[in-house]
């Protein structure tokens, strides 16, 4: 089964969503010993450390990743072109050779 990068990078950023809204239920509960913090809120600072994993996964790992797939496609095109007008060229070369011989 093969995936593109963008298509994984979506199906991660939907996982991160719903182990933020996990992590918010989970971790007030599992740490019950933790002093209450005035105006924290653990369902943002999840969400927000999930979303700053994300946004660092994309730029760090799949935006280089598909930068890089793209430029070798685009050499391997390039490769393919280059032979092709070679053969045309040598092709049109024994042509004119041809022509140009003595003409009667």
């Amino acid at each position: 089964m093969n995936f593109r990068a963008d298509e994984i990078t979506v199906g991660i950023g939907s996982l991160a969503v719903v182990g933020a809204n996990l992590l918010a239920q989970v971790v007030p509960a599992a740490v019950p010993d933790v002093p209450a913090i005035p105006g924290m809120n653990w369902n943002s600072l999840t969400a927000q450390g999930m979303l700053a994993w994300y946004a660092w996964y994309v730029t760090t790992r799949a935006i280089p990743k598909i930068v890089s797939d793209g430029q070798a496609e685009r050499n391997l095109e390039r490769e393919e072109r280059r032979k092709d007008r070679e053969a045309l060229l040598a092709v049109l070369q024994r042509c004119a050779s041809r022509d140009e011989g003595p003409q009667a």
